[in-house]
């Protein structure tokens, strides 16, 4: 019997994922939740006797993992994801905010600036509350750009700043699905 999989996240998500799991549609059965953070732990605990396993973005495992019987494996943003973000983010502005999750400070964000001449600053969240409050302390910093994951993107865009979503590949979510399975 195949692991039948959830693959957690906003639209932009679930879309790289349908691709992705098309990989992997002999060894896994795939269900999408377009739902990230809090708004995701409702579904998927409806959905725990139905899925063996969620895969979802940093911040959503770690709000909902405590609370699920079901493990949760986090897709984790690359440093080519990074890299690819941060050149999005340049071609519109030299003052980058980047929001990550607490489990992503192994990037090295100040080399990154020196290296890529940009400013970036960074904010380390995990919930809702904490990327709005991060979107609004760019704005108030004068960052015109904000990198980030759907909700943050989503976040950004309503506070007029330009969003740019951190997981445009579709190696991060690869890698949590071949660890799943």
């Amino acid at each position: 019997m195949k692991p039948r999989l959830c693959i957690v996240g906003g639209s932009q998500i679930v879309s790289i994922a349908k691709k992705v799991a098309a990989e992997f549609e002999d060894q896994a059965d795939f269900l999408y939740i377009p739902r990230q953070l809090d708004g995701a732990l409702l579904y998927l605990r409806r959905l725990e006797g139905d899925v063996d396993i969620a895969l979802a973005g940093p911040s959503t495992r770690r709000m909902c993992s405590n609370e699920l019987k079901i493990p949760v494996i986090s897709f984790r943003p690359t440093f080519p994801d990074v890299i690819r973000a941060i050149q999005s983010a340049q071609r519109i502005h030299d003052r980058i905010a980047i929001c990550l999750s607490r489990d992503d400070r192994d990037f090295d964000i100040a080399l990154l600036s020196q290296v890529l001449e940009v400013s970036i600053h960074p904010f380390y969240c995990d919930t809702s509350e904490e990327y709005e409050k991060a979107c609004a302390a760019a704005k108030k910093k004068d960052y015109r750009v904000v990198i980030g994951g759907s909700f943050t993107v989503h976040a950004a865009r309503t506070m007029g700043l330009t969003g740019i979503l951190l997981y445009k590949g579709r190696d991060m979510i690869r890698t949590a699905v071949k660890s799943a399975i």
